[in-house]
């Protein structure tokens, strides 16, 4: 049988069995109909039968709850980048929650529209927004759970009591049980009265941020209750630079641990992975803080101001909000907090106090919050916090734009380091000279790698060749070279700073929009990232020596530091602008230094001098030799000299 035949009998037995479902089997026995479920007209009696007999039980009237007005936009604080609140936040009566948070200061505006402030917390799609209420366990009778069940406290709208520009109270009374409050406080910073200006009282004023909610709860029933409730953290923490920062979002908290604090953290792929698992761990020892942590701004829980201890909170716990199947780095996270359980005697109230610090991550306001852990320095913290100061100093004690302070700054560490650095050059160029040697020794020992060695030992001491020479000030600049990338990364300042055509220089420059994607570099075209790789081909090539044709292992050397410099292109096509600016004149530098060190030889050296000293790898007078000639030719001349000499004093006293 063909393959043709096959294809028809396949295609005609799928005819048939479709025909014999379609025609025959759905007439013969048909599905069977929904089963109708009989309603009763009585609505309010719906218990069952089993229930319908037993005695009745005195039972309180059910509550009802009073209808309030929906409202929303209701503002405290305000957007005046000159006014004595640091924000701007927007309430709803719906749940008694936070709609939106948006700073007043012009610097931190909206990446996507310049002319907007900054919302550091929002609302959902989904309705879920800051410090929404929900009732965790309110005890009392059926009646109680059923209408809590039925007008959750997150869903009603509450009653506004009291609202002034910086506050605003709301209510929710469920006769007879209960009457919760909650204030929203939004503090005022004189200015004057500090004796700072308007920018470093924004710098250095941590309460400035603090959004102050207080929760009051009184029992309004005949007999003692308790209660507890849960609280909604951060909703909506705003993810900039999606597809090119290196940091989105984490939980962060800080907790007392044998009273030590201790800072730990959680990324968003994790937290989805023990949600997915059921493995997700519930927080129980005080904090000091807790909440969304971005690259520069943070919305972060703290407890009580004057304790700085959540000891009325029985637990706390990271969650994902609404999880993005596309990318789960985007996903939206928060934390909830539980209160203790507490009992209430009647016509007894408590009253607990929340703050949400939402602001830019500067030290000295996380400092004063117990928060600075939060900023992530790298490796060598005291090196980037020093770099910053500087980068600061430049900007505000000499009016420079920020673009202009990188580059002063890179020139400043360049030249502090330029000992170090010449050393390394001088090494490079001495190395580069020795090449024809060693490839001379490579063909005379060939696979001998013994003897090659040690030849290569004694050639590198008679010039005067230390290898090492060249290594150890790439080790110095290290620590100097990572605290700087990790300073720039964190500086805020830098976020929204423009220079020329750059509209963000903590973000790629972004010269214009390609028509197309390109694979592992999108559609934004970033000529400084290709500068910079431009110049380290350039500085590569004056370094390094060419390679012999006829030597293998050299040749694979240059061609896989061909590769590390495309594949180095890939990564820094997404490197901030100020990062980029920073290599491009620490390259230029470099080169520079290499081109004043061949105009500035010795001439003595050239003319067929000493050489400098062995072993030093960065005497001032060096120069490599011409015509092939090395050390060790001039020394056996010299020491030819000495011996005829000798010889010439010894037949004279004969």
């Amino acid at each position: 049988m063909d393959f043709r035949s096959i294809l028809r009998f396949i295609l005609l037995s799928f005819v048939i069995l479709f025909l014999w479902k379609r025609f025959v089997i759905d007439n013969i026995a048909p599905p069977a109909p929904a089963p109708v479920v009989e309603e009763d007209d009585d609505d309010t009696d719906k218990k069952p039968k089993a229930k319908r007999d037993e005695p009745a039980v005195a039972e309180k009237p059910k509550p009802e709850l009073a209808n309030n007005p929906h409202q929303d936009n209701i503002t405290i604080g305000s957007l005046d980048p000159e006014g004595e609140y640091f924000f701007q936040a927007t309430l709803t009566t719906t749940g008694a929650a936070v709609q939106k948070l948006q700073l007043s200061d012009t610097r931190y505006h909206s990446l996507e529209n310049l002319e907007e402030p900054l919302e550091l917390v929002g609302t959902l799609e989904s309705g879920k927004q800051t410090f929404r209420t929900f009732s965790s366990t309110f005890t009392g009778d059926d009646k109680l759970k059923e209408l809590l069940e039925d007008h959750p406290l997150d869903e009603e709208d509450w009653k506004i009591v009291e609202q002034s520009e910086s506050s605003v109270t709301f209510e929710f009374t469920i006769p007879g049980q209960f009457r919760v409050r909650k204030r929203f406080t939004v503090p005022a910073v004189d200015r004057e009265k500090e004796g700072l200006s308007n920018r470093q009282v924004r710098d250095r004023n941590a309460s400035g941020y603090q959004l102050h909610l207080q929760v009051e709860i009184e029992n309004l029933d005949t007999q003692e209750r308790e209660v507890q409730y849960v609280l909604q953290g951060p909703v909506k923490f705003p993810i900039e630079n999606p597809d090119t920062a290196r940091k989105l979002q984490d939980i962060k908290y800080g907790y007392i641990d044998d009273g030590e604090l201790t800072n730990s953290q959680i990324d968003v792929e994790s937290l989805i992975e023990q949600t997915d698992e059921n493995t997700r761990e519930r927080w129980t020892k005080p904090f000091r803080y807790v909440g969304v942590d971005g690259q520069f701004f943070a919305a972060l829980v703290l407890p009580q101001e004057k304790k700085r201890s959540s000891d009325y909170v029985e637990y706390y716990e990271a969650e994902v909000l609404e999880t993005n199947e596309e990318n789960e780095k985007l996903s939206h996270i928060s934390v909830k907090f539980a209160s203790d359980e507490f009992e209430l005697e009647p016509g007894e109230s408590t009253t607990q106090d929340w703050y949400l610090f939402a602001g830019p991550k500067r030290q000295k306001l996380l400092d004063a919050i117990d928060a600075g852990a939060i900023v992530e320095y790298g490796w060598f913290a005291p090196v980037s916090k020093a770099m910053l100061w500087l980068l600061n100093f430049l900007h505000e004690t000499l009016y420079l734009p920020y673009a202009l302070a990188i580059i002063c700054l890179t020139i400043l560490v360049r030249g502090a380091l330029f000992p170090i650095s010449r050393k390394q050059a001088i090494s490079a160029a001495r190395m580069k000279e020795l090449q024809p040697k060693l490839a001379e020794l490579k063909k005379k020992y060939g696979d001998d790698k013994e003897k090659f060695l040690k030849a290569q030992m004694e050639l590198f001491r008679d010039a005067g060749y230390n290898p090492l020479a060249g290594c150890l000030p790439m080790l110095l600049q290290l620590p100097i070279f990572i605290g700087l990338y990790y300073g720039l990364y964190t500086a805020i300042d830098l976020r929204a700073s423009e220079f020329l055509w750059i509209q963000n220089l903590a973000a790629p420059d972004n010269l214009f929009t390609m028509p197309f994607k390109v694979p592992l570099l999108g559609t934004s075209f970033n000529l400084l990232p290709i500068i910079t790789i431009v110049l380290f081909i350039a500085q590569q090539k004056m370094f390094m020596p060419t390679p012999d044709p006829e030597d293998e292992q050299a040749v694979w050397n240059a061609r896989i530091m061909n590769f590390m410099m495309v594949f180095m292109g890939f990564l820094f096509y997404h490197v901030p602008a100020g990062l980029c600016l920073y290599f491009i004149a620490s390259s230029l530098w470099g080169m520079g230094e290499r081109k004043l060190l061949d105009v500035h030889k010795n001439p003595a050296t050239a003319d067929g001098g000493n050489s400098g000293s062995g072993g030093s790898g960065g005497s001032s007078g060096w120069k490599p030799s011409g015509g092939g000639s090395n050390g060790s030719t001039k020394r056996n001349n010299s020491n030819k000299n000495q011996k005829s000499k000798s010889r010439g004093r010894s037949k004279n006293r004969r």
